[in-house]
C-alpha cells in the first residue's frame, strides 16, 4: 500500500506496535532485540506503553479529531478505533496491577488487529477522502 508522506512517520511506529504485538503473544517466536522470557515481556510492553505508545496515541488523537469530519465513513472507522483503544488502554492498565502472561497475550491480539485496521482502513480512508492540502496538515499535527 502507497502511504503518504504525512501519514508515514505514524506508519513507521506502527511497525514497534506490531513487534510488542508478535512478542505479546503466547508461542511468540525469538525476536532478536527483544525479550523471551514472560516477566521480560511484560515489562518490555509496559515500558513501552508507558512511553512511546502513550505519546503515540496522542499524536493520533489529534490527526483523528482532525479528519474525523471529514467523511461519514472516516468518522464511523474512528469511532470504532477509538473503541479498540479504549480496550487496549484497560488491559495495560490490568497488566501494570496483575503482571499476567494471558492479559499480554490479549494486549498483542488486540494492538495487532488495531493497528492492521488503521493501516488498511483508516489510512486508505484519509487518502481517499482528504485533499492534498488537507493531507499536507497531518504532517503539521503530528510532528
Amino acid at each position: 500500500m502507497k502511504r503518504h508522506e504525512a501519514l508515514i512517520p505514524l506508519s513507521q511506529f506502527h511497525r514497534s506496535c506490531l513487534f510488542l504485538a508478535l512478542i505479546a503473544k503466547v508461542n511468540a517466536p525469538v525476536v532478536k532485540g527483544y525479550p523471551t522470557d514472560i516477566d521480560g515481556k511484560i515489562q518490555y510492553a509496559i515500558d513501552f506503553y508507558i512511553g512511546p505508545l502513550t505519546d503515540h496515541f496522542d499524536q493520533e488523537g489529534l490527526l483523528w479529531n482532525y479528519v474525523k469530519a471529514k467523511s461519514d465513513k472516516l468518522s464511523q472507522i474512528i469511532e470504532a478505533l477509538e473503541a479498540e483503544r479504549r480496550g487496549i488502554v484497560e488491559l495495560f492498565q490490568v497488566l501494570i496491577a496483575n503482571s499476567s502472561e494471558s492479559t499480554l497475550n490479549e494486549i498483542g491480539n488486540l494492538l495487532e488487529s488495531h493497528v492492521r485496521k488503521e493501516e488498511r482502513v483508516l489510512f486508505q480512508q484519509i487518502q481517499s477522502d482528504l485533499t492534498e492540502e488537507e493531507l499536507f496538515k497531518i504532517s503539521k499535527l503530528t510532528a
